[in-house]
């Protein structure tokens, strides 16, 4: 098996927590700086502070030191590997808990800048830029994860074994999920191990809130899923580039994420240096194409619209969260 797909399999367990923000660690859309020694997010959306609350993270400039939040990370990261350990036991493989090999980072100003041409045509969408991280995100080093070495000497079935029950058939390409709790229920132990967190909860998980946590969810999704007018205009732009297989911007990064995925064991130095330079020419064809149709700011100020509709219309009730939120910490 390929060093890059060995690492797939054990450091996905934690990003794709993280991109769901079942860590509350890192929020979807965020981005952070250092100031006077505290991290600081900047909310896209009105929404964002609330769905802080809902995963027991407070951002603003008096939150949490970047010091508390990184124990705060390792804290619910022990609990989180723990409970892997514990279903992958269930199912018959030995899991060793991987705490001492993942942290929560505060990525310096300019090192993740994949707004900038220059950036992109060194780094393409940073999927091969194993040094640099996105800011605000976890750093997790697939050698330094104790499962790494013996997973290395597994059988390609006992090894395909081990990764099913990890992340389910939903760790596979091409799954299509319908919701976040659609996509744990089919995540192997990872998708376990993130419900019996969220049970953690209990505010999110109360009768009271949860008609409001499912109306984000869906939210969010629908803005996920849906295919506006700036990602027809990107896609056409695209298609002009010689890259007609897309439909919205992010399935570019996707597709390459996915032949990653899918990376044999044989797999020649040649093979991947040629993927790497099919990434760098989505990426720069993407960002041209994104540059074009002013792709970001149409997307954001869409989000920043719907999401802004939800805050006002909800109101009464994310406030009756925020309360319940402080009360409780």
């Amino acid at each position: 098996m390929s060093p890059v797909k060995l690492r797939n399999i054990l450091s996905g367990v934690t990003s794709v927590l993280l991109i769901l923000g079942l860590t509350g660690c890192r929020l979807e859309d965020t981005t952070g700086q250092i100031e006077n020694q505290r991290y600081v997010v900047q909310h896209f959306s009105p929404l964002d502070e609330y769905v802080a609350i809902l995963w027991g993270t407070r951002w603003d400039e008096n939150g949490l030191s970047f010091e508390d939040q990184s124990r705060m990370f390792q804290n619910e990261l022990a609990q989180r590997e723990n409970l892997i350990a514990q279903c992958m036991r269930d199912e018959g493989f030995d899991y060793i808990p991987n705490i001492a090999g993942q942290h929560l980072i505060a990525t310096a100003d300019g090192e993740w800048n994949p707004n900038d041409r220059n950036w992109v045509e060194n780094f393409g969408f940073g999927i091969f830029a194993a040094d640099i991280a996105r800011p605000g995100s976890f750093r997790s080093t697939a050698e330094s994860d104790p499962n790494y070495s013996r997973l290395a000497t597994l059988s390609d079935s006992e090894r395909a074994a081990f990764e099913f029950a990890l992340v389910g058939p939903a760790g596979q390409p091409g799954f299509e999920f319908t919701d976040t709790t659609d996509l744990l229920n089919n995540l192997g132990c990872t998708g376990w191990a993130a419900i019996q967190m969220q049970h953690l909860n209990e505010i999110s998980n109360s009768a009271e809130f949860a008609p409001l946590i499912e109306a984000i969810d869906d939210l969010r999704s629908n803005l996920l899923n849906e295919l506006t007018e700036a990602d027809r205009e990107w896609a056409a732009c695209m298609a002009n580039a010689g890259h007609a297989d897309f439909q919205r911007q992010n399935d570019a990064e996707a597709f390459v994420q996915g032949q990653i995925f899918n990376l044999r064991e044989d797999m020649l130095s040649s093979q991947f240096e040629a993927m790497r330079a099919l990434e760098l020419e989505l990426a720069l064809a993407d960002f041209d194409c994104r540059e074009a149709t002013n792709y970001d700011q149409r997307v954001q100020a869409h989000r920043i619209e719907v999401e802004t509709q939800f805050v006002n219309d909800n109101r009464h009730t994310l406030e009756a969260l925020r309360a319940a939120a402080e009360q409780h910490g």
